[in-house]
């Protein structure tokens, strides 16, 4: 199966990327594993949240896609359902 464009991964070392194939590389791309061989995993919002990081610093190292921005509707957003993905 291949990567969500609109997802961010966490690949090998941490490198954070979108599941667009430039963004990714091909092999990450079709195959979900990095040149390493390494499985990449989807950075999932509620993950970010309950480590207390930052939701807002995980961004796509190649394009800068972002994993999520504040609600248009919310001024302070208080769980996960205030946030949405970021659309690039």
């Amino acid at each position: 199966m291949r990567l969500k464009e609109t997802e961010l991964y966490l690949g090998d070392n941490g490198r954070c990327f979108c599941g667009r194939s430039k963004c990714a590389g091909s092999t990450a791309f079709y195959t979900n594993r990095d040149l390493s061989g390494q499985k990449v995993e989807e950075l999932r919002i509620a993950d970010v949240l309950s480590t207390g990081l930052d939701p807002k610093v995980f961004k796509c190292e190649t394009c800068g896609q972002a994993l999520l921005k504040k609600s248009k509707t919310a001024e302070s957003p208080k769980d996960s359902a205030d946030l949405k993905p970021e659309e690039v």
